[in-house]
């Protein structure tokens, strides 16, 4: 839905309802309802061992700012110099 057509059909008050509604009742991960989805689906298939993390993304540890922005100082050091 475009932001002039949300605009047009949905009044600030209801916007606002719409925004308290999901800071307490916020979305599910998205990740998590297609594993359940291919679970489904995997089981329907005749496996039944499958699991919803089975077809979700493996989370990748998260690298310190730190680190990010040693990568950056060094990279801005190198740029430009000719090899």
């Amino acid at each position: 839905m475009s932001v002039k057509r949300a605009q047009a059909e949905i009044s600030a008050a209801e916007f606002a309802e719409w925004i308290a509604f999901f800071n307490l009742e916020p979305m599910p991960n998205p990740w998590l309802q297609h594993g359940i989805l291919c679970q489904l689906i995997a089981g329907a298939l005749g496996n039944k061992s499958a699991k919803p993390e089975h077809f979700m993304p493996k989370r990748k540890k998260v690298q310190p700012i730190s680190e990010m922005q040693a990568m950056a100082k060094a990279w801005a050091a190198n740029t430009g110099k000719k090899q």
